[in-house]
């Protein structure tokens, strides 16, 4: 097939680089992660609340009296 198994220098840095980076996000403990995702879905949550319109404001006051 012509395919040569032997590595260069180059291809051997940029595996091992690879490697590490794919270690790095495997080892990255579920509570984090979890915590993280927590913290975008209150923050999204949160900005889904503050953005009313001024005409969504005024009908609800009006009906209310």
């Amino acid at each position: 097939m012509g395919f040569d198994m032997k590595s260069t220098t180059k291809n051997t840095s940029e595996f091992d680089n690879f490697s590490r980076f794919v270690r790095g996000i495997l080892n990255v403990p579920h509570t984090e992660i979890k915590r993280k995702l927590d913290a975008e879905q209150k923050r999204r949550e949160k900005k889904k609340r503050v953005k009313t319109s001024p005409a969504s404001r005024a009908s609800s006051d009006s009906s209310g009296r």
